[in-house]
């Protein structure tokens, strides 16, 4: 299902450090119910958790420094990094500075 460097995201709030939608890196295969994860942004601290609790995260929403993305009000922030239940954000004008991961919107760019 998953493999080693893949991006996953956990689909419910079962888990208190890889918390729902909180991106992590897959670090070892452990079995096929279990899977030893890095949170992005994170100490660098794993986790063993279960696979059917976890997704792939679509390869246009693994941001990097500098990309941007949107607030649920739809204002353009710069990525800046990740934290344990949002995003750290830069905005020339506006003081917000963090978004929480169900706000964010994520910029799609069509490819032909």
């Amino acid at each position: 299902m998953f493999k080693v460097g893949d991006i996953v995201r956990c689909k419910t709030n079962r888990y208190g450090i890889t918390t729902y939608k909180r991106h992590c890196e897959v670090v070892r295969i452990l079995s096929d119910e279990k899977i030893n994860v890095r949170c992005l942004g994170s100490d660098g601290s794993t986790y063993d958790v279960d696979t059917d609790l976890f997704e792939l995260v679509p390869p246009d929403e693994v941001l990097t420094k500098g990309m941007y993305v949107k607030d649920d009000e739809g204002e353009l922030f710069k990525f800046i990094g990740y934290r344990s239940n949002g995003i750290a954000v830069s905005h020339p004008t506006f003081w917000k500075d963090f978004i929480f991961y169900d706000d964010i919107r994520y910029i799609k760019k069509f490819k032909v």
